[in-house]
């Protein structure tokens, strides 16, 4: 959500973006329809995308809890944390900028 709300600074609307990324959660991590209901080619691309560590993997934790799928469940949610955090820390940077160079 942070980084979506950071394309603020090159589009003035950007509540469809919002709209778009709640879509995809809903539809591709599990909300909608359990993801191994996928056909398996679907199924192994959805299972590592960021949103279904939103809900399919915690969902899948606490109702069939293992303690290596959560710790695997945790390292991935920790990497996907510092990858958005990094990638969120370049937009801010280059948002900066241009709203610099525009004159503020």
């Amino acid at each position: 959500y942070i980084l979506i709300s950071m394309t603020s600074f090159w589009f003035e609307e950007n509540r469809s973006f919002v709209q778009i990324y709640k879509q995809l959660v809903f539809a591709f991590g599990g909300f909608l329809v359990p993801l191994t209901l996928f056909p398996e080619k679907l199924y192994d691309i959805m299972i590592h995308m960021p949103w279904s560590y939103v809900a399919y993997h915690t969902s899948n934790s606490i109702v069939h809890f293992n303690f290596n799928l959560f710790i695997r469940t945790v390292g991935w949610q920790l990497f996907y944390i510092v990858l958005f955090s990094l990638l969120n820390f370049v937009v801010f940077r280059k948002g900066a900028e241009a709203l610099n160079v525009n004159g503020g």
